[in-house]
């Protein structure tokens, strides 16, 4: 991370002794032991949501996002047949969509998991406001 790692993918496996959730959804992990201690700022995937490790624990993709997300994680990963994909994907954005209604995941926190897809993709959003406004 010290020679500017852009992006991690945040594993499912769980880590004894740290937390009692898989590493994708443990604050914990990604916010703590990723984001503080060494100061990443870069983009973290998740490992992909709809892998065994997460369906064995009773984690559907939605949630298992929304705990990601929280936990600190910017994109999320799922792997579904392409006749499930649209369904799954609109399950899980209603999800997240409730759970920043209820407060369960901050605006703010969401907010800072765009600007970081955003940054990891070169693109600048005040500077595109304000060149199109002019």
């Amino acid at each position: 991370m010290r020679v500017g790692v852009p992006a991690v993918m945040v594993s499912n496996a769980a880590v004894p002794g740290l937390t009692h959730l898989p590493a994708s959804l443990s604050p914990e992990v990604i916010t703590e032991l990723l984001r503080e201690q060494p100061g990443f700022s870069g983009l973290v995937l998740t490992d992909p949501l709809s892998a065994a490790a997460l369906s064995a624990t009773g984690y559907p993709v939605p949630w298992a996002g929304v705990d990601a997300l929280a936990a600190g994680a910017d994109m999320l990963l799922f792997k579904a047949d392409p006749s499930t994909v649209a369904t799954l994907t609109n399950q899980t954005v209603q999800a997240i969509v409730s759970a920043v209604g209820s407060g369960e995941l901050s605006r703010r926190r969401l907010g800072n998991a765009v600007l970081h897809v955003l940054h990891a993709k070169h693109i600048n959003m005040c500077g595109y406001c304000c060149t199109r406004s002019r």
